[in-house]
């Protein structure tokens, strides 16, 4: 019968035995399974997490097998919780999965995910569901770590709880009502300014094809172009910290410092680039699409 510390020992020489043993006796709950979140609660698995609890809305289908780890041809209709409960076991079949179907921009959703867990990964691809995880973890003073790509960039960064939790980064937005700290998401125009600053930052940072930018700001669809290179590169970012926070080795990347990197043009970008492109498309984004898509064409070479 093979042993935990035998499966694990070629990690040892990162974190030692000790930092292995802390691996096996943490909690980590991986908010969303789709593109990041699927790669990171697998990456979490192999790790050897004795618990791992996730949770997300959907079900696979044919479209997310470019991206996402879980979806293959066979999972197709299956819920993804369930396709990745199953797979996740396979990589570690000493962790405890635990995993439920529930919609994460509800507060109750997001509180049964957080509950009892020592470090969160958001994988979440919309603001609501983003901002009440971070309202949760905020409350119950739990990390938060936060990956994503848009298209061919990559955005990664923890959330500790006080100062510098979620809701920081929404101060600079303007017409929202807040509530405990956080942009109150039930109040219908909040919801309105958040999708048109989310919006902001696709055009501002995704190098998307001019044609499918169009199309994306347009119909404004629930879904983004996405390959799996920039999410898997994301995804293993946000589980590198995880672990970090986890065993008590390294250097986290904690906010308000931000990880963007252009895999376009393969560029290790400042929040002052970042910042930069956000302002020239929030300086057209009333003057219509085509001027948008003007303006996003200097990043997609």
């Amino acid at each position: 019968m093979i042993e935990y510390m035998e499966a694990m020992e070629r990690q040892f020489g990162m974190w030692g035995c000790k930092g292995q043993e802390k691996l096996r006796n943490a909690k980590v709950a991986v908010g969303g399974i789709g593109g990041i979140g699927a790669i990171s609660a697998l990456m979490l698995a192999k790790s050897g997490i004795g618990y791992i609890r996730i949770c997300d809305r959907d079900a696979y289908g044919v479209e997310n097998i470019v991206e996402q780890a879980f979806a293959t041809y066979d999972t197709a209709g299956v819920a993804k919780v369930t396709a990745a409960s199953r797979e996740m076991k396979r990589h570690n079949q000493f962790a405890e999965i635990n995993g439920f179907t529930g919609d994460l921009s509800d507060e109750a959703v997001a509180m049964d995910l957080v509950e009892g867990i020592d470090v969160l990964v958001a994988g979440v691809d919309n603001a609501a569901a983003r901002l009440m995880l971070g309202k949760v973890c905020a409350k119950k003073n739990i990390p938060m770590v936060v990956a994503a790509n848009i298209g061919w960039s990559i955005l990664h960064t923890v959330y500790f709880p006080g100062e510098y939790h979620y809701g920081t980064i929404w101060r600079d937005v303007e017409g929202l009502t807040w509530n405990d700290g956080f942009p109150d998401i039930n109040h219908p125009a909040t919801r309105e300014a958040m999708q048109k600053e989310w919006n902001i930052w696709v055009a501002a940072l995704s190098s998307y094809e001019p044609d499918f930018l169009q199309k994306f700001l347009v119909e404004n669809p629930s879904y983004y172009w996405y390959s799996s290179p920039p999410a898997y590169f994301g995804a293993s970012m946000g589980v590198l910290d995880a672990l970090k926070i986890l065993v008590g080795k390294g250097e986290v990347y904690a906010f308000p410092n931000i990880f963007y990197f252009d895999m376009k043009l393969g560029k290790l970008m400042s929040w002052s680039d970042m910042a930069q492109r956000r302002a020239a498309i929030r300086e057209v984004w009333d003057k219509g699409i085509d001027e948008v898509i003007r303006v996003a064409k200097n990043w997609s070479l």
